[in-house]
């Protein structure tokens, strides 16, 4: 009886014309899925990789103030205690001066500066995080202005849509320099001054908003551009490469980007097979290991089978 009653349920999913057909596809799929269930016990998935939130994480944003620059949450849901994050990817080629490169941005934004400086060990040591926390987000949204002085949003979400482009410094081969958000975080943190024997705070926690990012670079021996009638074309720096990695203020976002991987030179690290004239075909990137925290992997496994899918191509085509 109980039976007849779950499969009668089907019914109010269907639309009343022909449903017997219908009730046995609802029938069948969550016959499947329940397979699926008891074949796949959630342990023995594969640990997520990634510092970005994923699809099962539920983080609120409500809508955005046009006139903001940007918009993140608030929430202090998902975190990473900083020292086990370091440790736990030790070795991993996008950690290559991590906390060096944190300390040096959060020391940037509280003392608003350009970014230029490069600050010293002692005030690397002046940095206090509290809790010693990451704060992880979901999306950024990035307000901006068209070209018909209309106010526009683009989402950003390192899952989904990660490619993002900023103003290049001045003398640059290109006027916009393209990356790749990895992770959206905030951390609280203040400095930290020495006052006899020990350390005390110049001001309370402030709230720092940050982008973690893998940084493209612009592939100067392509002719690209209007008078070539060719889309710019990127590359991933090496990884070892001390560009490779930073972080980012959203502020200093212009905008989203479409990405077209250029799939004739195949994915990064691998041989060059084409047979197009060796200016066309410049070295490829160094290949960044599939267990990198940086690699945008979406591992699956059903039935024992894995599929791994990558958008680490060796080149991109910007398609604004």
């Amino acid at each position: 009886e109980s039976e007849h009653k779950r499969v009668k349920k089907f019914y109010a999913r269907t639309n009343k014309n022909q449903y017997a057909s219908q009730v046995a596809r609802h029938e069948n799929r969550s016959r499947f899925l329940r397979k699926v269930r008891r074949q796949v016990p959630r342990n023995s998935l594969p640990m997520k990789k990634h510092i970005a939130l994923g699809p099962e994480d539920i983080e609120g944003l409500p809508p955005t103030d046009p006139s903001l620059r940007y918009h993140m949450g608030n929430g202090k849901r998902y975190f990473e205690d900083i020292p086990s994050f370091i440790q736990n990817h030790k070795g991993d080629l996008a950690m290559l001066d991590f906390y060096k490169k944190l300390k040096n941005h959060v020391l940037s934004q509280l003392h608003d500066d350009d970014g230029s400086i490069e600050y010293t060990s002692a005030d690397h040591s002046a940095v206090l995080f509290e809790n010693n926390r990451l704060y992880r987000h979901k999306v950024v949204r990035i307000n901006y202005t068209t070209y018909d002085l209309r106010r526009n949003q683009d989402s950003i979400n390192p899952r989904t849509h990660p490619h993002i482009m900023v103003l290049s410094p001045e003398g640059s081969d290109h006027p916009f320099t393209y990356g790749r958000v990895i992770g959206i975080l905030h951390a609280n943190a203040r400095i930290q001054r020495v006052s006899g024997s020990r350390l005390v705070p110049t001001s309370g926690f402030k709230r720092v908003d940050f982008l973690w990012v893998r940084w493209f670079r612009y592939d100067t021996s392509f002719a690209a551009g209007w008078k070539a009638k060719r889309l710019h074309r990127i590359q991933f720096y090496d990884g070892w490469d001390s560009l490779a990695f930073g972080f980012l203020d959203p502020a200093s976002i212009v905008r989203g980007i479409h990405l077209i991987p250029a799939f004739q030179w195949g994915a990064a690290g691998a041989s060059n097979d084409s047979d197009t004239e060796s200016d066309e075909a410049p070295m490829v990137p160094e290949y960044l290991p599939s267990d990198s925290i940086a690699r945008q992997y979406e591992t699956l496994s059903i039935n024992g089978v894995s599929e791994v899918e990558t958008e680490d191509w060796a080149y991109q085509y910007v398609n604004m």
